[in-house]
């Protein structure tokens, strides 16, 4: 939560996690996710990275999945927020 409060405070308008819920609570990810919610609701983009494909599946807009190497882009619907 600390590097995200630093790279708001260099107005990043994008963050990029790396497996950012593997060492936390079931709460502390419910919040970190809610803070991404909202990242995304100020037009920050967030580059999410994790092997918990349901995390991704839930707050994704745009995803992509990558197995044996090979990636595959799976966009969304757009739809008003």
């Amino acid at each position: 939560m600390v590097e995200i409060a630093k790279a708001l405070s260099i107005d990043a308008r994008v963050i990029i996690m790396d497996e950012p819920t593997s060492s936390l609570t079931i709460a502390e990810t419910e919040r970190l996710l809610e803070m991404i919610a909202d990242l995304k609701a100020h037009g920050i983009a967030v580059i999410y990275i994790s092997l918990w494909l349901g995390e991704i599946m839930r707050h994704a807009f745009d995803r992509v999945s990558q197995r044996d190497l090979r990636g595959t882009l799976k966009p969304r619907c757009r739809t008003a927020a």
